[in-house]
């Protein structure tokens, strides 16, 4: 299983974070992050303070704790590689740091790979990642949404639902691929009915 680092745009989602979540539980991805990268999602997440308050405990007290393993402590004498947004190099040092072989972002113009290569270090974007870990691991995939969606039960959204959430949040083609495989009755049963 190869280590990946996910940048703070795709942890934006409540949908793509709680996947990545249950990916991770499930052994299906091995993650690092930094408090850089959660700061970057707390300052983004409202512009409520007292919402992005709530919101930070919640992370702090579950994922934080949770996932504790994945919380590393970057290097600040790091140099730069030179990366078009100087803003992003923290997340390059992170991975080539803790020796990832992915950076999972939406921002792929700011992780160009000319820049990247001399690493070893690729970036992909959240849709492709996840086609490619559904196509690899699809049983565990499955899984993982099925486990996401019985979690969420305030909501208690049916597949459909689940589907345009994951639309809305930037990941059309595997959520096509996830209602083709729902259409050919190889995906699972509704959640919630």
């Amino acid at each position: 299983m190869e280590k990946i680092v996910i940048d703070a745009n795709v942890l934006y989602s409540n949908t793509l974070r709680s996947l990545f979540l249950w990916l991770m539980w499930r052994g299906e991805c091995a993650t690092v992050w930094t408090k850089e990268i959660w700061e970057e999602v707390f300052r983004n997440y409202s512009k409520d303070s007292e919402k992005e308050k709530i919101f930070r405990t919640q992370i702090e007290n579950n994922v934080f704790v949770k996932f504790h393993s994945c919380m590393c402590i970057l290097e600040s004498d790091f140099s730069p590689a030179g990366l078009p947004d100087l803003n992003d190099e923290h997340v390059l040092a992170l991975a080539r740091q803790e020796r990832a072989a992915l950076i999972v972002t939406f921002n792929l113009r700011d992780f160009p790979e000319e820049k990247l290569k001399s690493y070893g270090i690729k970036s992909s974007h959240p849709d492709s990642y996840l086609c490619a870990l559904l196509q690899r691991s699809g049983d565990a995939v499955k899984e993982s949404i099925a486990y996401q969606m019985k979690a969420n039960h305030l909501t208690k959204p049916k597949k459909n639902m689940y589907f345009e959430s994951l639309k809305k949040s930037g990941v059309t083609e595997f959520s096509k691929m996830l209602e083709g495989m729902d259409h050919s009755g190889n995906l699972f049963p509704e959640v919630w009915t």
